[in-house]
């Protein structure tokens, strides 16, 4: 994710491309759960997107490794057998609150971005795009319940303000 402080209130102007991470692995959906696996281990990744024809079509999260493959899946076992599909994609020109909400209510956990053409560009993951968009409600906390000195008592005041 682009690293820069945004407000509460810019989380509501700020679009997903500004938030976003690199798109995670692709795979064909004719690839095996094991070579799957293989991927996420060996690229550090904690989804794998499943396309077909430039088009995401599924995704397999580190999650679904545990739940829907170890000891249940045999290895050979083509991914679009186990992948979640259908899949919720957000375009990157969305808003960010968009797609926090999106993953909140749907209980996700990673978010496949797309382009305007329907092509993969990115993912977002929640618990960065929470830590994005509270970055400075935190900031804001901690200057309310600063020190009891002038010094302090001064800050606090002015995070009121804000």
């Amino acid at each position: 994710m682009k690293g820069f402080d945004i407000s509460i209130t810019a989380t509501f102007s700020h679009v997903i491309r500004d938030h976003m991470n690199e798109p995670p692995p692709t795979v064909s959906p004719h690839t095996t759960c094991l070579e799957a696996v293989e991927i996420l281990r060996e690229q550090g990744a904690s989804s794998v997107i499943v396309a077909s024809d430039n088009q995401v079509v599924g995704i397999i999260t580190e999650r679904d490794v545990t739940q829907r493959i170890v000891y249940k899946t045999p290895q050979a076992t083509p991914i679009e057998r186990v992948m979640t599909s259908p899949i919720l994609c957000i375009r990157e020109d969305d808003y960010l609150y968009h797609g926090i909400a999106l993953m909140h209510r749907m209980e996700l956990r990673h978010l496949p971005v797309i382009d305007s053409a329907g092509r993969l560009s990115g993912i977002l993951h929640l618990h960065e795009a929470f830590a994005e968009a509270f970055t400075n409600l935190v900031d804001l906390i901690a200057r309310l319940t600063h020190e009891e000195t002038m010094e302090g008592l001064l800050q606090v005041k002015q995070a009121q303000v804000e």
